[in-house]
């Protein structure tokens, strides 16, 4: 076993993975557990090297090579500790849930990867064969089709995509023996052209396969695209997370008028979303909360996403794909020729505003002046008011 160092002498734990330099390549791993992480370099016959990275820097494994450069294959072998009291063995968890008496469903994600759009770093499947790997958009191929919301799509019209991912769940079944998976945005698993297909490739391997037509299947049926809504549309095998049982309960919880009917559909197993292809009632996995979406609290309150000490108001990503969290503010444009009052919207009168650009004043700044409730915003002749949101006011406060 050979000693790797770091270029120089230097310190060098980022970015992880294999980064050249022209001249080597420095190799970095994040293991917070590891007691020992070593290099392993093939030749093209296949025979392994080792390396012991001996460098560790914030729990990041690292070492520098010189003279390997791209297209040379390495691994990563971790030693660490044997101790599933302390999370460390996914293997001896299942079979502690299972003599329990407790199923382990797997919650998988392969509808996107975590490269992002265009704009985000090459970490993966990018790096290997973008054309290949991902749905890409006719006629400007440096783009993704984006059915997930994350900035690309799996392509799962390529054989080696669907190979990827029956191993990856053949792996899971016949090693780690959990007992099925939730397939998370399982209608961009389905998009074969553009629309979801339910004779699909994904569907048709899955129910050949001997080890995974036999565990449970859970979809969430649903994506970001056009027609991603597939609620009581996936064939036999699978069950479906339904999203209208949540819809429905929501309602009657609420007091809405005329929703006794299908409530009692949704109640009773929802016959009509799933009975016409011969699914049994267990189909209908019934939720009303999950990790995506609402609170219990805001399901029952909000019409719309009421998360703005979050600084989530701001759907759209920034021009690098990014979430953008900031302050929130109104904008009141008047291009009349005499003055008009705007009103703040009733939703948002619950906060104190305050006034930071007037374009009628020296320089368009005015500060101090605070609205709260349903003031008026009296906007000048072709002008601009701008306010910045502040705290949370009572409904007795004054200006």
């Amino acid at each position: 076993m050979t000693v790797c160092t770091s270029h120089s002498g230097l310190v060098v734990p980022y970015p992880l993975g294999a980064t050249w330099d022209g001249k080597g390549t420095n190799f970095a791993l994040f293991s917070e557990h590891a007691t020992l992480v070593e290099l392993c370099l093939f030749d093209q016959k296949g025979r392994e090297t080792r390396l012991e990275l001996k460098e560790v820097t914030n729990f990041t494994w690292h070492g520098y090579v010189p003279g390997i450069g791209p297209g040379k294959r390495y691994g990563f072998r971790v030693h660490g500790p044997f101790a599933p009291e302390e999370g460390h063995c996914f293997k001896q968890m299942v079979k502690s849930l299972h003599n329990a008496g407790i199923e382990v469903i797997l919650d998988v994600v392969y509808n996107h990867t975590g490269e992002g759009n265009h704009m985000e770093p090459t970490l993966s499947l990018r790096g290997i064969d973008n054309a290949a790997c991902y749905r890409l958009v006719d006629g400007n191929c440096r783009y993704y089709m984006d059915f997930t919301g994350c900035g690309n799509s799996l392509n799962f019209r390529h054989p080696q995509v669907l190979k990827l991912i029956m191993d990856s769940l053949r792996y899971w079944v016949l090693e780690c023996h959990v007992d099925g998976f939730r397939f998370d945005l399982a209608s961009a698993l389905a998009r074969e052209l553009y629309a979801v297909d339910r004779l699909a490739a994904f569907f048709d391997i899955i129910h050949q396969d001997p080890v995974i037509a036999d565990v449970k299947l859970i979809a969430e049926p649903w994506d970001v695209g056009e027609g991603g809504y597939q609620v009581g549309e996936f064939p036999l095998l699978w069950s479906e997370w339904n999203g209208r049982y949540r819809d429905t309960v929501r309602d009657f919880w609420r007091g809405e008028d005329s929703r006794m009917a299908e409530f009692a559909y949704r109640f009773t197993g929802s016959s009509d979303l799933y009975q016409f292809n011969g699914r049994n009632p267990s189909a209908s996995i019934n939720f009303i909360t999950a990790h995506d979406g609402f609170t219990l609290y805001d399901l029952v309150s909000y019409n719309e996403k009421h998360n703005e000490a979050n600084g989530e108001e701001i759907a759209t990503p920034g021009p690098r794909g990014e979430r953008i969290i900031d302050d929130s503010f109104l904008l009141f444009f008047n291009a009349h020729y005499e003055m008009v009052e705007f009103q703040i919207p009733h939703r948002l009168q619950d906060w104190e505003w305050l006034t930071i650009i007037d374009t009628t004043k020296p320089r368009f700044v005015q500060r101090g002046k605070r609205y709260i409730e349903d003031k008026p915003v009296q906007v000048e002749a072709r002008s601009l008011v701008m306010l910045q949101r502040l705290g949370k006011v009572s409904r007795d406060d004054e200006d």
